[in-house]
């Protein structure tokens, strides 16, 4: 992934300004990080889309797509805070190994945890599925954790429910009334704790 990169900077330094170049660099550190992300959430995908709905199976690429374009744009942002040079250190340098075990277990351990995972009380079989997925996803590191989890969450809700035949304005309302609770309690405990 590093070599996308190279004479990438130096290409755009000779033709134009400094900021060419590291204009250059983001706009392949996007695209990098992208396809990247894609590949990675494909492979997760595939190891685990037997235990899911075949309406749910359907949308998986596109839910790839979406999620890989998030972490590009999160990469984005980072570089720009951060420096590109700061964003680029954490692409690994060989690629990662997923194991379909491992995306097995998480999705299955996501799937159980639901109520902690997305903030709600009594989730339905959709939200155990939304749950395990962004469990699983989530245990992709790079690039997928440069994703605020709210987002994921969202991403996924927004994919997933609809393909089961489901609303998701139940899902967000029992979100919202479990983070009122959690606020709550922050105050009346002096935590600080979220959804």
């Amino acid at each position: 992934i590093k070599n996308a990169f190279k004479g990438v900077g130096k290409k755009a330094a000779k033709e134009g300004t400094e900021e060419a170049a590291e204009a250059s660099i983001k706009k392949s550190l996007k695209n990098t990080v992208k396809e990247s992300g894609k590949k990675s959430v494909a492979k997760l995908f595939n190891a685990i889309k037997k235990k899911l709905p075949t309406g749910v199976q359907k949308i998986l690429p596109d839910m790839a797509d979406n999620i890989a374009e998030e972490a590009a744009e999160q990469a984005s942002k980072k570089a720009a805070k951060e420096g590109t040079q700061n964003v680029l250190q954490m692409i690994p340098i060989v690629g990662q190994v997923l194991s379909v075990g491992f995306a097995v277990v998480d999705f299955t351990d996501g799937y159980t945890k639901a109520s902690s995972i997305l903030g709600i009380e009594n989730p339905t079989e959709g939200e155990c599925i939304i749950a395990g997925l962004v469990n699983a996803l989530l245990g992709l590191a790079f690039p997928i954790s440069l994703i605020p989890v709210k987002t994921l969450v969202t991403i996924v809700a927004d994919k997933v429910l609809p393909a089961m035949g489901v609303d998701n304005t139940e899902f967000l309302e029992k979100r919202k009334s479990f983070a009122s609770k959690v606020s709550e309690y922050n105050s009346k405990n002096e935590t600080d704790y979220s959804v």
